[in-house]
This record gives C-alpha cells, sequence and structure tokens, in this order.
C-alpha cells in the first residue's frame, strides 16, 4: 500500500522522500520503521510530525557520513551518534529524527539487555516485539512508499490483535508483558490466542523476577501516559499484575479527562502525576511513602505527591507544584478553605515554637472552621495559655 494512500503530508512526504534518495546516492536501502508505520496504518492523526521519526538503514557503509551528507539539504542539529548500537538521533529541521543500521540481536540470559549485531531489513524486523511493530515503508525512490511486512503485522491490524513473533519473546524481554496489555488497551485491541497463552506462562513462570524494578516502574510509568491508564491497569490486574491495594482505577479515566481540555498542566508527564497521586489515595502517608520507595518512583515525584497529600491533610504545601491544580479538581478538594500560616498565629500574639506546626496543622484540617474570624476564635479559646502575656 503505498505511502500517499494512507493520509500523509506533503512536507512529511518530502522529508521521507529525501532521506530516501540520500539511500540511493550512498547505495544503501532505507525505510520508516517502528510505531509510527503502524499508526498510519491506524490513521492516527499524531503520527504526522508529533512523534519521532524512526529510520532504518540496510548495507549502509557508515552512519556518520550518511548523516553529514543528508546536512547539506537539511538544517540538522542535536546531533548524538552511538556507534556502539549503529544509531543516532537528531534533529532533521524540526522533525526529530532516529536512525539506526539494520541489526539483529540475541539474549544472553532472559531479562537482560540484548546484544546487537549487524544484520538485514528482515533480521531487524524480526528482533522486534509485536508484528503490529514491524512493519516497514521503503523509501528509496523506485520503491517509495511500499510496505515490507514479512511478518503480516498489517493482516494483525486488521485483526485488531496483538501478536508477539516467536515463542521466548516474552522469556528475552519480561517487559513485552505490559507493552502488550498498553496496545491492547490503547486500541481496543485483544491478544492473539497463542501470545495470550504464552503470556499467562510468563507471569506463572515469574520471568519479571528477572528484570530490574527500575525498569518494571518505567513500564509502569508509561501506563500512566496512556489515554486510558485505567482500563489498561485493569488488563494488567487481570493477569494479576497490580500495583496498588487501592481501587481507584476508574476514577483516573472518569474524572481526570472530564477535566482533560481545561486542564492548566503542560503535559503527559504531568497528567502521569495526577494520575499516579489518584492511585495512592485511600493511604496513609507512611504507606504512600513506603509504595513510591519500593517502586522506585523519583525522589522529586515522590517529594511532590507527599506534599500534595500533606496539603490534603491540613499542612502547609510549598512550594504548590503545577499539577497539583488538576488533581485537586479532579478530587474536588477546594482551596477556599480557611488554611493559616505562621503569621497569622504571630499577628495574634503566639511566640514562635513547636507550637505554631500543632496549631496550624489542627485549624487547616477543621473543615468546621470556614473564615478567620472562626479561626481566630477557635485557637483563642483553646490555645490562649499559648498566648504572650
Amino acid at each position: 500500500m503505498p505511502v500517499k494512500q494512507i493520509g500523509i503530508s506533503k512536507n512529511f512526504l518530502k522529508l521521507l522522500k529525501s532521506i530516501g534518495r540520500q539511500a540511493d546516492r550512498e547505495g544503501c536501502h532505507s525505510y520508516l520503521v517502528g510505531g509510527l508505520v503502524r499508526d498510519l496504518f491506524l490513521s492516527i492523526r499524531h503520527a504526522e510530525g508529533a512523534k519521532d521519526l524512526d529510520v532504518s538503514l540496510e548495507n549502509a557503509k557508515d552512519l556518520k557520513l550518511f548523516i553529514k551528507k543528508l546536512s547539506k539539504n537539511h538544517k540538522i542539529s542535536n546531533l548524538k551518534i552511538y556507534g556502539e548500537f549503529g544509531t543516532a538521533s537528531l534533529l532533521l529541521g524540526d522533525n526529530p529524527v532516529d536512525f539506526a543500521m539494520s541489526r539483529s540481536e540475541k539474549y544472553i540470559k532472559p531479562g537482560a539487555l540484548p546484544q546487537v549485531s549487524p544484520g538485514n531489513m528482515l533480521e531487524d524486523l524480526k528482533r522486534r516485539d509485536f508484528s503490529i511493530n514491524a512493519m516497514a515503508i521503503l523509501l528509496n525512490h523506485a520503491d517509495f512508499g511500499t510496505l515490507y511486512d514479512p511478518l503480516n503485522g498489517l493482516d494483525d491490524l486488521q485483526k485488531k490483535q496483538v501478536r508477539v513473533l516467536h515463542d521466548k519473546s516474552f522469556q528475552d524481554d519480561p517487559t513485552r508483558i505490559f507493552r502488550a496489555l498498553r496496545f491492547c488497551a490503547r486500541f481496543n485491541f485483544t491478544l492473539e490466542k497463542s501470545t495470550e497463552k504464552l503470556l499467562r506462562t510468563a507471569i506463572k513462570n515469574k520471568y519479571l523476577k528477572n528484570v530490574s524494578q527500575e525498569r518494571i516502574t518505567n513500564e509502569f510509568l508509561l501506563a500512566l501516559k496512556e489515554r486510558f491508564t485505567g482500563k489498561c491497569l485493569k488488563m494488567f490486574d487481570k493477569y494479576g499484575i497490580s500495583f496498588t491495594k487501592t481501587n481507584n482505577l476508574a476514577i483516573i479515566d472518569k474524572c481526570l479527562y472530564n477535566h482533560y481540555n481545561d486542564a492548566p498542566v503542560s503535559g503527559a508527564a504531568d497528567f502521569a502525576a495526577v494520575k499516579l497521586a489518584l492511585l495512592l489515595r485511600g493511604l496513609n502517608l507512611d504507606e504512600q511513602k513506603q509504595w513510591l520507595s519500593r517502586m522506585k518512583i523519583s525522589r522529586k515525584v515522590s517529594q511532590e505527591i507527599i506534599s500534595v497529600y500533606r496539603f490534603i491533610n491540613g499542612e502547609i504545601m510549598k512550594p504548590a507544584v503545577d499539577w497539583s491544580k488538576n488533581f485537586l479538581k479532579v478530587i474536588n478538594v477546594r482551596r477556599a478553605r480557611v488554611f493559616i500560616s505562621g503569621r497569622f498565629l504571630m499577628d495574634l500574639g503566639f511566640k514562635p515554637g513547636p507550637l505554631y506546626k500543632k496549631i496550624i496543622t489542627e485549624v487547616n484540617r477543621n473543615k468546621e472552621i470556614k473564615n478567620l474570624r472562626d479561626a481566630k476564635k477557635f485557637i483563642l479559646e483553646k490555645y490562649k495559655n499559648g498566648l504572650i502575656l
């Protein structure tokens, strides 16, 4: 199926043709690969420009030289070349592009990172996780826009199913378990019958124990960036992978995206923080801290979440993080409640000291106090002995 038949823009088309012409001059083959190809055939709008381009070069002699010659016709910036893996990332004009020499890979042991070596395009596609991600579009002039699909990924797209490429796929890389379920949730697909059996076997055999907590947490955080995280995490639960003991999955999809359009936050990472905070509702502060530590969530995000919950519990939160506005809106906690500070107590005549924290926490947690007048009355009646005489 030619690229022009799957709704690609003129500027995007021009860029791909330019890469193909450079491949012709170098005597190699160039392919558009990865999730972008899948998304183009699914007619997903973000496929054009809003997502990185993944280009694979087959039989290219020198990746660095290929990019240097390409720069004669295009502005190139932020170039990073990783010689060990035969890959490079850069900005081609305004477009993020990842180049890679086609390669094969093998796993020395289950769960380990793969060892890569040069290979042809078929070998390159065979090393990928699922058939729907193992399609390529030729960019060379003579065959431009032709789909190269030796592993029948397009057929699986049409069947709306996720299929692994070999029986040891989940054993080689157990994090594919998470990706398979994320794709099912994202596209409303199902697991191909034999793939589902292999996935259940992988979980039963505890292959995930061969993967570091950092890699597992990364997959979990990617699930939080999905459009329908609740649906995704429910699929994890279905196959016996649970991350929290709370039952807040429904509110993530139902409530958060009721506020999606007018949310003041900056992007997917902020929404992921909101969802993470939602998942921890119902746990006390100590339980939240333990969970965040066990999952090895970054110190920055952990501190932000704990500070927000301290704020909800009546303590002063400083500074307020941007995403907290969205979170408080979702759980219907309003900032209109009265929150006093040390300055307020000082003006009442209290000497600074340990008593400040006790008074501030108690007043800020008291939902019966509606205004500063109520706060003043409460404090002076209960803590008059603390006043400076």
